[in-house]
């Protein structure tokens, strides 16, 4: 029988494939050959992973392995599945234990007869995919830089999730620059950064009495809506001045999504799509943020993203205000709130990132009787550091590495 030599790599499918599709992708194979367990069978985890797949023109073959834990029965399937490939790439990232020792031995296998496969596996927390090739006789590895322009459509339908489409998202930023209309009408963000103004819209915050400001007026949330588009637009500024050297493919905002049976898990303020197939979760807050809230959110950002995934609150927390004792005086218990409310999102382990409208560290400093303090150099080493949300390439190491990096590592 004739060999068949298109390029293909085998995997095993796991509840987390973006592993499979970032090398397929990356090394631009014709062919996915996808080993199925008994349970991956159950849980249907291929079938997102081949929707992707088909939408991209790309050929995925599913075999049953049976339960993955019997390795003489795993061994018989896997020679004869990849008999009459002549060249084979084994992506060894994913699976338990038992699945994996057969695939590196079938591997192993095919050397010893010559055959010119390799192997590889993707890490998305060093941003690399690791290859190993060589021959009967010697083996060696090398490593690349993760870059694949997975969307967020994808990874939400590898994980067996959708976007609710009766909710309205916003493209904020992609790699060719595109973004949704409705970023053209969001309200003027200058109000916000006018400290007069914003102590208005502070005003009519605390005190439901007072005349709402013209600049809120349509928002569902008032000032929660408002403070989303900011965080929203400060976002498109930094993708945008730093293109194209992040690991950013993709920002969305107002995302809502729903899980298999149709029900909605997750309502994301920011959603940025990395290149090595994660999500990294913005979540605009003006009020107080609770364990209970913080437990929920990692829950379903798991389901949707994986082991991978991040979290991070956005605050607004602008140091001209909350280090002014006009600022307290006027707004009294609740200004002393704010200016301590990043000793208590640190105290539940939150991650955290502010709109300081300061380009340094600030460092929040806990006093007496509930009180705390911000200064710009650390005081004491129980201090709280609070980043400005232009960091976040930086605090989330999303740049990418640069020839002058890699000399100075090496």
């Amino acid at each position: 029988m004739k060999e068949k030599t298109e390029k293909c790599m085998i995997c095993i499918s796991t509840r987390q494939n973006t592993a499979n599709l970032i090398p397929f992708l990356q090394f631009d194979f014709d062919l996915m050959i996808m080993l199925n367990t008994d349970h991956a069978q159950k849980e249907k985890w291929s079938e997102g992973l081949k929707q992707v797949l088909d939408e991209r023109g790309k050929k995925i073959k599913i075999y049953p392995i049976g339960s993955g834990l019997d390795l003489v029965d795993m061994l018989q399937r896997i020679r004869g599945i990849v008999a009459q490939n002549a060249a084979v790439c084994w992506n060894i990232g994913g699976g338990q234990k038992m699945q994996q020792m057969a695939m590196i031995r079938v591997f192993e296998e095919r050397l010893n007869k010559d055959r010119q496969d390799w192997a590889c596996y993707a890490d998305p927390s060093t941003k690399k995919i690791y290859k190993i090739n060589g021959d009967k006789h010697n083996l060696k590895s090398s490593e690349f830089v993760i870059d694949t322009a997975i969307t967020l459509n994808e990874i939400l339908t590898i994980f067996q999730l959708k976007k609710r489409q009766s909710n309205k998202d916003i493209l904020l930023w992609n790699r060719t620059g595109a973004e949704s209309q409705a970023v053209a009408q969001f309200r003027d963000s200058s109000y916000f950064w006018d400290r007069d103004k914003r102590h208005g819209l502070l005003e009519a915050v605390i005190d439901n009495d007072k005349d709402q400001p013209e600049i809120l007026k349509g928002l569902k949330h008032d000032y929660a809506d408002y403070f989303e588009q900011i965080v929203q637009s400060e976002i498109i500024k930094i993708l945008r001045a730093h293109a194209p050297g992040h690991h950013i493919t993709e920002a969305w905002g107002n995302v809502r999504v729903k899980d298999k049976d149709n029900k909605e898990i997750a309502e994301w303020d920011v959603v940025l799509v990395t290149d090595f197939g994660t999500l990294i979760i913005l979540d605009a807050k003006t009020g107080i943020f609770k364990s209970k809230d913080e437990d929920a959110r990692l829950f379903n950002l798991e389901k949707a993203t994986g082991f991978y995934g991040k979290f991070w609150l956005i605050i607004p927390y602008l140091f001209e205000d909350m280090d002014s004792e006009t600022f307290t005086a006027k707004f009294g218990k609740k200004a002393k709130e704010m200016i301590r409310h990043p000793l208590d999102l640190n105290a539940l382990n939150s991650n955290v990132l502010a709109i300081t409208g300061q380009n340094k560290t600030l460092y929040i400093q806990k006093l007496r009787k509930n009180k705390a303090k911000v200064n710009i150099k650390r005081a004491k080493e129980t201090d709280v550091a609070l980043n400005d949300i232009s960091t976040i390439l930086n605090v989330l190491k999303l740049k990418k590495e640069t020839s002058d990096d890699k000399t100075l590592r090496s």
